[in-house]
């Protein structure tokens, strides 16, 4: 284990089992620490250090690796060949606007490798048909109401937002007390978290809409699938 996590303050943050979720939240990258070498030449990992790093760019990962003579080496990798490890949450993210894909897809994979927690994707774009009938149940359909927004007033008609939950053993919990964590880890990537919001709270939120304010979002164009069209930069 050669490579060795840092903070902005350029100090090693030592991974080990005593080392804490704020401990990790501090990361902000990784360098190659080397080895430590006795009086007979042989290497021994440095403290605190790790065989695999792995830093969370704008479009992609960048991996430390060693190689087999023992030579630390970086690999890149672009979120859109990377998997979350669940099927359904790729999915979702992939119907997502093409602006946030990326952004969303670092904030899942930077929750499963750096902080271990399976975090899943449970709600993404929604049509404006899709957000009425959420709308009518508990209203004129059967069920409890579920969504005080109607088609066009949601941010997940706009493929802008998603709603996440941890899994354990293959099952959503909601009862998580993971959320301030996942509302950082969410923060760190620029995304708004609904945990922060002053109002009515919606901690398995997140989104980014852009600069945008729901009605101009709703005065944009919108391409065959119902997404809005930004005007070029």
């Amino acid at each position: 284990m050669e490579w060795a996590y840092y903070g902005s303050d350029n100090k090693q943050i030592d991974i080990n089992d005593k080392t804490t979720d704020e401990d990790k939240s501090k990361i902000v990258g990784f360098k190659w620490a080397g080895y430590d070498v006795d009086d007979k030449g042989n290497k021994t990992a440095k403290a605190g250090t790790v065989a695999t790093a792995f830093a969370f760019g704008e479009k992609g990962i960048t991996v430390g690796m060693t190689n087999d003579k023992g030579e630390g080496y970086k690999g890149w990798v672009a979120y859109g060949d990377v998997s979350t490890g669940d099927k359904g949450t790729d999915k979702k993210l992939s119907t997502l606007h093409p602006d946030v894909q990326n952004q969303m897809k670092s904030f899942i994979l930077m929750s499963r490798i750096r902080f271990g927690i399976d975090l899943r994707v449970v709600q993404g774009f929604r049509t404006v048909a899709e957000q009425d009938k959420l709308y009518a149940q508990g209203r004129t359909a059967p069920g409890n109401k579920v969504t005080n927004a109607r088609g066009g007033q949601s941010n997940h008609n706009f493929g802008l937002a998603v709603d996440v939950v941890p899994f354990v053993n293959g099952q959503p919990d909601w009862n998580t007390k993971k959320y301030p964590l996942l509302g950082q880890i969410g923060m760190s990537r620029g995304l708004e978290w609904g945990g922060k919001w002053k109002t009515i709270l919606d901690l398995p939120h997140f989104q980014n809409l852009q600069g945008r304010t729901l009605k101009q979002l709703q005065a944009l164009p919108k391409d065959d699938k119902g997404l809005p069209i930004f005007p070029q930069q």
